[in-house]
C-alpha cells in the first residue's frame, strides 16, 4: 500500500535510490514527476495519493511556504512521514513539516561516494533527536565516538 511521492531527479542518488530502488525492494510503488515544482506538488499529493514523499530541504521549505493554500489537500492525503536527506535538514524546518503534515519529518544522511543512505532518524517508537544524522542504517561507520545512551549517531 505504499506509494512514494519522488520529486527528485533520477539522475540524482536521492531520486533513484533513495526514492525508486529501496521503493521498488520493499514491494512499493513510486509516482515519478518530471521534477520538483512547487506550484504543482499538492495537486500530485492529490493525483497520486502517496503515503510519503521525499525532497531536499530546500524543497521542504517551498511546500510548507505554500501549504496554508492547501489545507484540504493536506487533510485528504494520506500521507505517514516526509523524508529528507541530500542536505541537513533543519530543527525548525523539521518542526513545521511536521506540524504542517501531522507526520513525522524522518532527516537521513548519506553521501553519494559511500551510499545513498549511512544513517537516518526512525520513526515511532523510535528515539529522534534533532540535530542528528540518526542511526546507522547499514553501512559501517568507521571511527565513530560519542554515541552516547541514545544510541543515535553525532556525526
Amino acid at each position: 500500500d505504499d506509494c512514494c511521492l519522488n520529486v527528485m531527479p533520477l539522475f540524482h542518488v536521492h531520486g533513484l535510490i533513495g526514492a525508486v530502488l529501496s521503493s521498488f525492494v520493499a514491494g512499493a510503488s513510486v509516482a515519478c514527476t518530471p521534477g520538483f515544482h512547487a506550484l504543482r506538488f499538492f495537486d500530485w499529493l492529490d493525483d497520486f495519493d502517496p503515503s510519503w514523499y521525499t525532497a531536499v530541504p530546500t524543497m521542504h521549505q517551498a511546500v510548507v511556504a505554500r501549504a496554508a493554500d492547501h489545507a484540504a489537500t493536506i487533510d485528504r492525503s494520506r500521507l505517514r512521514l516526509v523524508r529528507s536527506s541530500s542536505a541537513p535538514l533543519s530543527p525548525h524546518l523539521a518542526d513545521r513539516l511536521e506540524a504542517v503534515f501531522g507526520v513525522p519529518a524522518i532527516d537521513a544522511y548519506g553521501m553519494t561516494e559511500a551510499s545513498h543512505q549511512i544513517a537516518a532518524n526512525p520513526i515511532a517508537p523510535g528515539a529522534q533527536r534533532a540535530g542528528s544524522v540518526g542511526l546507522p542504517a547499514g553501512p559501517t561507520v568507521p571511527g565513530l565516538r560519542g554515541r552516547g545512551g541514545s544510541g543515535l549517531l553525532v556525526i
